[in-house]
């Protein structure tokens, strides 16, 4: 059965996530970079991460950072954006990218986001 975790409840290793976007992207990814993306984030405690991992593999991962958004006529609002997604080679299309984005999205909703954007 697939497991999606969640960042917060259950931590990976920065160097797997790491290593996993080089080989998505065949580009360094700065360590610093990550944290202060998501892991030091000033606008909500929670990290919202989202993966599977599969045969020891980090097999798929979506994240966001809590933004606030000032929207004419509604005031400040809690809002997401996106734009680290990645699945492994050897696991894309088996919709992994969709089911763990599906599930974020119903977190970010029940947690009160307004909105995601990328």
């Amino acid at each position: 059965m697939l497991n999606v975790e969640s960042y917060y409840k259950k931590p990976i290793d920065l160097k797997l996530i790491i290593n996993t976007w080089e080989i998505c992207f065949n580009k360094k990814l700065n360590p610093d970079y990550l944290k202060w993306r998501f892991l030091n984030n000033l606008i909500d405690e929670k990290i919202y991460i989202k993966y599977i991992i599969e045969d020891g593999y980090l097999a798929s991962f979506s994240a966001v950072s809590p933004v606030l958004l000032n929207i004419k006529g509604q005031g400040i609002k809690k809002a997401a954006f996106a734009n680290m997604a990645m699945t492994l080679p050897y696991f894309r299309g088996k919709g992994y990218h969709q089911i763990i984005a599906e599930k974020l999205m119903q977190e970010l909703e029940q947690d009160g986001y307004s909105s995601v954007f990328a």
